[in-house]
C-alpha cells in the first residue's frame, strides 16, 4: 500500500523510491551491478528510503566499466525493455508505457536519470497517479549531435529530429507532472529555465579518497592524461594535435585511458592523425580503469590531465582528478565552466582549437606559480563538490518534488 504524502515534511524512510535510467545493469551470482557514475550514488540515495525499485537495462554479460555492485538489502532490481539505442526503441513503445505504469505504481515517489526513451510516459503515468518525480538531466543530446556526426549520414538525423522530439514532450510532461528538476552545468539550466531546475555539478568520489600533493611536472618527459570513453564528442583529435605542437616547446607523453571498443572508426581516426603527426612513441594507449586504486593510479602519476570535449554535460573525472590534486585543462562547453574556473582551479579553452589548447597546457608546465595555485585551489573546489555533497543535492530534488505534489 502507498504512503500518503501530506506535506514536504514527509519522513522519506517509509517511502518506496522508484528509479528509472537509461544505464545497464547485469545480474551477478547473488546481486545486480551497474556503472560506478550511478551506482554510487544510487546506492547512497536508498539509504533515505525504506526500499529502492530501480528499472534499467539488463546486459547479460559483464562489462569492465560494471564494476559497481547495487545494495542488494534495499534496492531491487526490475529490468526495463530492451534497446540497442534510442531510435530502436520507439519501435515498442508500449512496452515502455507498460513498464513505467507498472513501476509508478508500485512507488511513492519517483527519479528519473538521463533522457530515457518515452519519458514523458513516466511523467503522464507520475501526473495521473499524483506520484511525486523529479528528474536529472545529465547532458545535451542535441547539442552533441549538432556539433558533431555521432552515427553518420541518416542516422545523424534521425537521431537528431528525436532528440529534438523528445525535449519537446519531455517538457510539456514535466510541466503537467510538477517535476522537480536537477540538471548538471550552467548551460543546461539555461535550456531549462522555465521549469527552474536546481543546478548541479556530477561526481562520484568521496572525501575519503581525497590525497594532497603540492606540485606535478617534476621530470620529463610531463605526463598529460585523458581518460574517458573515446567518442566523438571527446574531441581527442584535437589533444593528439595539441601534443604535437606541445613537444615543439616541451617533451611531454600523452596517456589514454579508457574503452575503445564502443567507436572502433573514431578509435581508427585518432590512429591515423597519430600516425599522421609521428607522435606513435609518445602516445600510450591504456585500457579501461576501474573507479578506485587503478583510476587513482594513473590520475597520482600524471602531471595534466586534458579533457579536450566538444560536448559535455558535468565529466566526473574533474572532479576526481583535482581531489588527487592533479591540475585540469579543459574546453568551455556545456557544464564545464559550472564545474572549472578559468585561471583559477583549471585552465578552460574553446573547443576544436589545438592551438589554444597547446598553449593552456604549455602554461601549466612552465609556469609553477600558476600550476600551484591551480593544484590548490582545485583541490579546495573539488571538496565542495564530492559525492556525498552531490548526493543530499540529489535528494533535496527528491525532496522538493515531494513538496510541489504535497501543495494545494
Amino acid at each position: 500500500m502507498m504512503m500518503t504524502l501530506q506535506d514536504s515534511s514527509t519522513e522519506t524512510s517509509n517511502l518506496t523510491l522508484g528509479v528509472i535510467s537509461g544505464m545497464r545493469v547485469y545480474r551477478g551470482e547473488n546481486s545486480w551491478f551497474t556503472h560506478l557514475s550511478f551506482g554510487r550514488v544510487l546506492n547512497r540515495l536508498a539509504d533515505h528510503f525504506a526500499h529502492v525499485v530501480y528499472m534499467a537495462k539488463e546486459i547479460t554479460e559483464q562489462s569492465p566499466a560494471m564494476d559497481s555492485e547495487l545494495n542488494p538489502q534495499k534496492i531491487e532490481v526490475a529490468p526495463g525493455p530492451s534497446y540497442h539505442h534510442s531510435i530502436n526503441a520507439l519501435r515498442h513503445p508500449l512496452r515502455f508505457w507498460r513498464g513505467y505504469r507498472s513501476l509508478v505504481e508500485q512507488c511513492d515517489v519517483v527519479f528519473i536519470r538521463g533522457m530515457v526513451p518515452f519519458s514523458w510516459f513516466i511523467h503522464f503515468h507520475c501526473w495521473r497517479r499524483r506520484r511525486p518525480v523529479s528528474h536529472w538531466l545529465v547532458g545535451n543530446p542535441v547539442e552533441l549531435l549538432k556539433m558533431e556526426s555521432r552515427f553518420g549520414g541518416m542516422k545523424d538525423k534521425l537521431a537528431l529530429w528525436y532528440c529534438m522530439f523528445d525535449e519537446t514532450t519531455l517538457g510539456a510532461a514535466a510541466r503537467l507532472s510538477r517535476a522537480a528538476l536537477v540538471v548538471n552545468g550552467q548551460e543546461l539550466s539555461e535550456k531549462w529555465r522555465k521549469l527552474s531546475p536546481m543546478t548541479v555539478v556530477s561526481s562520484t568520489i568521496s572525501l575519503d579518497e581525497f590525497k594532497e600533493r603540492d606540485d606535478t611536472c617534476q621530470a620529463t618527459p610531463v605526463r598529460i592524461l585523458f581518460v574517458g570513453f573515446i567518442r566523438p564528442e571527446k574531441g581527442l583529435e584535437y589533444l593528439v594535435r595539441a601534443l604535437r605542437l606541445v613537444n615543439d616547446c616541451a617533451p611531454a607523453n600523452l596517456h589514454i585511458v579508457g574503452p575503445r571498443d564502443g567507436f572502433p572508426e573514431e578509435v581508427r581516426r585518432i590512429e591515423s592523425v597519430i600516425d599522421e603527426l609521428g607522435l606513435k612513441d609518445m602516445v600510450h594507449w591504456e585500457n579501461y580503469a576501474s573507479f578506485g586504486d587503478a583510476l587513482f593510479g594513473h590520475l597520482d602519476a600524471a602531471d595534466i590531465l586534458a579533457l579536450p570535449s566538444l560536448s559535455e554535460g558535468t565529466p566526473r573525472v574533474l572532479v576526481e582528478a583535482r581531489a588527487r590534486c592533479l591540475p585540469v585543462v579543459s574546453t568551455t562547453v556545456g557544464g564545464i565552466p559550472s564545474s572549472v574556473t578559468d585561471g583559477e582551479d583549471g585552465l578552460l579553452v574553446p573547443a576544436k582549437d589545438s592551438a589554444s589548447l597547446s598553449k593552456a597546457l604549455l602554461r601549466l608546465i612552465h609556469d609553477s606559480t600558476l600550476r600551484q595555485k591551480i593544484i590548490r585551489q582545485g583541490h579546495a573546489r573539488a571538496k565542495a563538490l564530492c559525492v556525498e555533497r552531490f548526493t543530499d543535492q540529489l535528494f533535496g530534488g527528491i525532496q522538493e518534488a515531494i513538496a510541489r505534489r504535497s501543495r494545494k
